[in-house]
């Protein structure tokens, strides 16, 4: 018989102490956190019913709610899984502990290899509880952010902004501008004006053409469904709208700085862009309207890939031609504005020399 080996022995204390503070996660915080987290979702579900039928919910308001529930409930699976991995990392390491002979070292990584097994069972039945928790969380969660959307707005759509207004950022600086430039002078706005009047007046005539044309062929014309027209943005309660934030960047170019926005599935008639003059900052504000995509990944994430959004940018109207700034949508969905440097005129200076130079002598050694 072999004497027992002192460094397999001490692994195995080691990892026989790691298994029993997994012990006591496992049988004693986790199911109390279980109910913890459940008492919350079960309340929160029923707060905000509560709330709804008082009207004191606010979109911010269920914005904080659903982001806590989802990071409580979040934390507990986290918690709830990383039990089960660290004992299947406990066994691991087992096997790769050698007994020699040894009948001390092989009993005691058996016994050990019992109660971790044992173990295992309870981990994964509270890893079941709480991935069915979760799942029952997303289905509230998204039952409170479908119904905020879905019932008929009860907020003036002017407050939309009052917010997320930044800092001395007030409405009465703004410029709205078009998708065309952030700034036009009275002619070109009268000229626009004019030439969107002209074409407006030709689709018409032309439509009124076809419209006989077809009448003339077929003789009555067939009932067919009408589409129905888009919701416009003021029909739409834009206040019942999560946060959202979309990814930008600016980008220096030699011809000047560029502000890069995502804006894929963002109607360009929701998108407004404009110079506050007194603040100097540029803003790009809006909404997206949420798809089945959206609200499905929302639930998903977490983070909404939908709503509001306002980006602002401080920018200098010392070195950056503000008037001359302009914008594009292209068609991926990035929109770009454009603010070009202002050209700076370096003057030359000539000094003046004498008509005649004096030359040097010539040395002859």
């Amino acid at each position: 018989m072999n004497s027992p080996r002192p460094q397999e022995l001490d692994t195995l204390q080691r990892i026989q102490n790691q298994v029993q503070r997994v012990q006591e996660h496992v049988d004693t915080r986790l199911p109390r956190q279980y109910q913890h987290v459940t008492a919350l979702v079960c309340g929160w579900k029923w707060r905000l019913a509560t709330l709804k039928q008082l009207q004191q919910l606010t979109p911010d308001g269920l914005d904080a709610i659903v982001k806590r529930v989802r990071m409580e409930v979040g934390t507990f699976d986290y918690q709830a899984k990383e039990q089960g991995e660290l004992l299947t990392r406990f066994l691991c390491d087992l096997d790769n502990i050698l007994s020699y002979g040894n009948v001390e070292v092989k009993e005691a990584r058996k016994a050990l290899v019992v109660s971790i097994q044992k173990l295992l069972e309870r981990a994964d039945t509270v890893k079941t509880k709480a991935a069915k928790l979760k799942e029952f969380a997303e289905r509230t969660v998204g039952e409170m952010t479908l119904s905020s959307l879905t019932e008929e707005p009860q907020v003036d759509s002017t407050t939309e902004e009052a917010d997320v207004v930044m800092g001395d950022v007030t409405e009465e600086e703004a410029v709205p501008v078009g998708m065309h430039a952030l700034f036009a002078s009275e002619d070109e706005e009268v000229v626009d004006e004019e030439q969107e009047d002209e074409d407006a007046d030709a689709e018409e005539m032309e439509e009124e053409e076809d419209d006989d044309e077809e009448v003339d062929e077929e003789g009555e014309p067939e009932e067919t469904a009408q589409p129905q027209p888009e919701p416009l943005p003021a029909q739409i309660d834009v206040s019942s709208l999560p946060l959202w934030k979309p990814y930008y960047q600016l980008q220096q170019r030699p011809d000047g700085v560029y502000l890069l926005a995502k804006l894929q599935g963002v109607d360009p008639r929701h998108v407004q862009v404009q110079y506050l003059a007194e603040a100097g900052a540029l803003v790009v504000s809006g909404f997206k309207l949420p798809t089945h995509k959206d609200i499905v990944l929302s639930r998903f994430s977490g983070v909404p890939t939908f709503g509001r959004f306002r980006i602002v940018q401080r920018v200098s109207p010392d070195m950056l031609n503000v008037e001359q700034a302009t914008q594009q949508l292209l068609n991926d969905g990035t929109l770009q504005v454009r603010l070009p440097y202002h050209y700076v005129h370096h003057p030359r200076f000539y000094r003046r020399c004498p008509p005649v130079q004096p030359r040097g002598r010539l040395m002859v050694w």
